[in-house]
């Protein structure tokens, strides 16, 4: 028993001197006030597997972030030239070491029934610098540092929802409102730093956040679509149209995706839909306009264009599909064989009057879009060339070639 109690001894000790010897460096570093220095030497020794959940280690960071954050807070308290940054990051890792602690601590007492020791200073901690991490958070977010405050916000909201939060803070720094705000500001910070990976993290308790729930449904439906999935994309575009039908990019970009699937039915129908709504009647009818014309019912996009028209005087849009329309609506109009025919008289004179009215329309169109030549130019030539108008022809002719 004697050998066994010495053999033990032997272990235990060497290994315990070790560590007091690879910690006597950062205890002298604290001593002395040199908290940066203590704090890089506490990184190097947590690369070793043998110190990385070492709960002194933690206590030792506690300390050196709590020396470096106090001399920011004394700068401010004198009103001195103060880095805010530098303030909120060291009250971040403060955090981030007594949750570290915590979880050490909660480990042990699972895994080996060990008591934690210390459960005060962790809340102490908590209750003290919770409200600046809060801060520092929004504050990185309003400075548009998203990639800054996302390690902010997520410590932040994981405190909150956490058991340790809930012992620990106060039912004020964990409200649902303020859960739901700091979750909302993560969200859009992981997808304004295209972390799509981050983006769902909190997503249920973002979408609580009433006041920026159309936005985080976007960040939602473009980080779906920068993943490529489709029916991610589909289902959060449709939900943010239908929750908020007045936001035009919703609204553009569902119509694009169906035309692009050549789904032209489901396009009149969120047309029709919109237009009860009774906003973004321009946009409506651009995107009525484009599916008829894809549907080819020509004498329904004139019409549509009409409208369009009636609503917005300004839009070009209503000048091309009209054009496009009538010109098809010529093309469709069949001549007799006989040339000297009466009937081949009307028909050719009706034709002629579509090609006309075409070439007014697509002429304004490009009077208004002149940079948009790829979608007049090779319409006027042709219309030019029905139209026997030899010098316009010769011009569209050149602007072609």
């Amino acid at each position: 028993m004697v050998l066994l109690t010495v053999c033990l001894v032997l272990l235990v000790y060497p290994a315990a001197g070790h560590a007091q010897k690879a910690l006597k460096p950062i205890k002298t570093a604290l001593k002395e006030k040199k908290y940066s220095d203590a704090v890089k030497q506490i990184a190097e020794l947590r690369k070793d597997s043998l110190y990385r959940n070492d709960e002194k280690l933690c206590e030792y960071a506690i300390e050196a972030q709590r020396g470096l954050n106090d001399a920011q807070n004394t700068k401010l308290y004198l009103k001195q030239p103060y880095d805010t940054a530098a303030f909120f990051n060291t009250t971040y890792q403060i955090i981030a070491e007594a949750v570290r602690l915590d979880s050490i601590e909660q480990a042990a007492l699972d895994n080996e029934g060990t008591k934690p020791r210390q459960q005060r200073l962790v809340q102490d901690m908590l209750r003290t610098y919770f409200k600046n991490l809060n801060a520092g958070a929004r504050y990185f977010y309003r400075k548009g540092k998203y990639a800054q405050a996302m390690p902010l916000l997520r410590e932040a909201v994981g405190v909150m929802l956490s058991p340790l939060g809930e012992r620990t803070l106060p039912s004020e720094q964990r409200s649902p409102a303020l859960v739901s705000k700091q979750a909302a500001l993560y969200l859009s910070a992981a997808y304004r730093t295209q972390c799509w990976d981050e983006v769902h993290r909190y997503e249920v308790q973002a979408m609580l956040d009433s006041g920026l729930r159309d936005h985080l449904l976007e960040c939602l439906a473009f980080t779906a679509e920068a993943r490529k999935d489709t029916a991610q994309y589909l289902h959060y575009l449709t939900q943010a149209w239908e929750d908020y039908p007045t936001r035009q990019p919703f609204f553009l970009r569902l119509t694009d995706y169906y035309l692009q699937q050549h789904d032209y039915a489901r396009v009149l129908t969120l047309c029709d839909r919109q237009l009860e709504v009774d906003t973004l009647r321009t946009a409506a009818y651009v995107a009525r306009c484009n599916a008829l014309l894809n549907l080819r019912r020509f004498d329904e996009v004139v019409a549509a264009a009409e409208q369009l028209q009636q609503c917005d005087t300004l839009c070009a849009e209503a000048y091309y599909y009209m054009g496009t329309a009538d010109a098809a609506l010529g093309a469709m109009v069949t001549l007799p064989k006989d040339a000297r025919s009466a009937a081949y008289k009307q028909a050719h004179k009706k034709q002629q009057t579509y090609y006309r009215k075409a070439m007014e329309s697509i002429e304004e169109y490009r009077r208004r879009m002149p940079d948009d030549k790829a979608r007049w130019a090779p319409l006027l030539y042709q219309l030019y060339l029905w139209l026997n108008e030899g010098k316009k022809f010769e011009e569209v002719e050149r602007l072609l070639q």
